[in-house]
């Protein structure tokens, strides 16, 4: 099922002030897509390519709210109770000698409000096999629900609760609940090594499918005139259920000073795996790099968006500034200057991409082609450049695997290797998709990678200098992932 589309105008919102909000957006950098959504139908939507609608995102924690929803469905089918201690949903652990009473003592509310006592957090447990055992074998200094702290272990557990109750795995609880009503398809959701998914993270949906799901929770649990849970679910898990400023200190707002807490979004309070925002009557889902899930009531109105960002709260601040009262109309808007910005704004949305390398001298890098370059210490770690008429290819041998990346001279070409392995700027199991183009200038080579389904990309500079190839490697955004710098030495020339 897809959303109905209609214009802007047709919904009440001016096209001027989404159209600013996309320029600020795309002026920033880092957006991947978004949706906006007003009464049930798309008043506006865009994908800077090489991403795309039919492609699937990495949520990271947008994942959270999913799991809450879920946690609706198992009370309601009263398999779940938000004050029965998480222990007693697996008795198998109870001898474990290691569990103190304050760990005994979590119960179900308290995973959800990201209240359990833990300091900082409990995600320490997925290096283990066995997370449960992990979690339940875990110190906490202070009384569950009485500090946030945010954790995405303790929204493991909740997966883990609803598979242990249920006898299946969270993503095949939700698909006859929530996904197949609301037309969400083509899903997957990471799992630990237990075969349980890790609810916290580590589902992957279309732009669309966040959008939906808006839909779903500013209608209050509605779809299609089908009440799918309570309608009080929807309002108690919004709502704000603990401080999350006050009373911990929490890494995330670190880089605020105290009189800039109340104009933070990671500063107005948390619900049930659900954000309050700085307007008041806004609450959102949201997970690393900015995706979002935004949903304004009052305005009857859903913003979806997914991207590559290090500072979502700029991401926000966008929303804010642009979609606010200001913003909205009732009636009928003639204003010239707004049939100006709609034409504008679908010119804008049509063409919108993220930014590649610039440069077209490639005659003076064609001569080095052919040539393989040692990667570090490992001898069977290698670099090998191959350039052809419309298109030029890296070749990285490392950890085993081979992993060619074809770019195009100042295009972008799509990627699907068999056996992606692992090599640099790779974000996981996720690069089975890829975009790369390349630019070259001087005796220097840019190839910019894109991983599509994932919030991820790399830019490598490779400069040739004589029998040595300085590469450096920048992933974006910059988390704690692999980047290399230094000098490769030539293992083959032309070979």
């Amino acid at each position: 099922m897809k959303l109905t589309r209609k214009s802007p105008v047709s919904l009440g919102i001016r096209p001027s002030a989404i159209l600013n909000m996309v320029r600020q957006w795309d002026k920033n950098g880092g957006l991947h897509s978004f949706m906006v959504i007003r009464h049930r139908a798309v008043a506006a939507e865009g994908w800077w390519a090489p991403y795309s609608p039919n492609k699937t995102h990495m949520l990271y924690s947008l994942s959270k709210s999913f799991t809450s929803i879920a946690v609706a469905f198992a009370a309601y089918e009263d398999l779940l109770d938000f004050d029965a201690a998480v222990i007693s949903y697996f008795p198998e652990y109870e001898r474990l000698p290691e569990i103190d009473s304050m760990v005994r003592s979590v119960k179900i509310k308290h995973l959800l409000t990201m209240s359990t006592g833990h300091n900082p957090n409990a995600d320490f447990i997925f290096n283990y096999i066995d997370p449960i055992a992990a979690f339940f074998c875990s110190k906490t200094d202070c009384e569950p629900g009485t500090r946030f702290g945010y954790n995405t272990g303790a929204t493991y557990m909740i997966s883990a609760a609803i598979q242990k109750v249920t006898g299946i795995k969270l993503i095949d609880y939700l698909k006859p609940r929530l996904f197949e009503p609301l037309g969400i398809e083509d899903i997957t959701w990471d799992e630990c090594a237990l075969g349980v998914n890790l609810g916290g993270t580590g589902l992957n949906v279309k732009t669309e499918d966040i959008a939906k799901f808006g839909l779903f929770l500013l209608n209050r649990g509605k779809w299609d005139a089908r009440q799918l849970i309570p309608a009080g679910y929807i309002d108690r898990a919004t709502e704000k259920h603990i401080n999350n400023w006050t009373e911990t200190k929490y890494p995330q707002l670190d880089k605020f000073k105290c009189e800039e807490l109340p104009e933070s979004d990671w500063a107005r309070g948390y619900g049930y795996q659900f954000w309050r925002c700085v307007p008041d009557d806004v609450y959102r889902g949201d997970g690393a790099y900015g995706q979002l899930c935004v949903i304004m009531p009052r305005l009857d109105t859903v913003i979806a968006c997914t991207a590559g960002l290090g500072d979502m709260q700029q991401e926000l601040r966008v929303i804010w500034n642009n979609l606010n009262d200001d913003a909205f109309f009732d009636g009928v808007c003639d204003d010239e200057s707004e049939i100006a910005a709609q034409k504008e704004l679908e010119e804008l949305t049509g063409g919108l991409s993220l930014p590649e390398p610039n440069g077209d001298d490639f005659d003076s890098v064609r001569r080095y082609s052919g040539n393989t370059y040692q990667l570090g210490s490992d001898k069977t770690d290698s670099v090998k450049i191959l350039f052809e008429h419309d298109r030029g290819t890296i070749i990285f041998n490392k950890n085993g695997y081979s992993v060619p990346v074809c770019a195009g001279y100042n295009c972008r070409l799509d990627n699907k290797p068999k056996n992606p392995g692992s090599f640099f700027g790779n974000p996981g199991d996720k690069c089975e998709c890829f975009s790369a183009s390349m630019a070259a200038s001087g005796d220097t080579l840019t190839v910019a990678v894109v991983y599509t389904l994932t919030p991820y990309s790399a830019t490598f500079t490779l400069t040739f200098d004589g029998p040595r190839l300085f590469m450096k490697v920048n992933c974006h955004p910059g988390a704690a992932r692999e980047d290399y710098t230094g000098y490769l030495t030539v293992k083959a020339a032309r070979d």
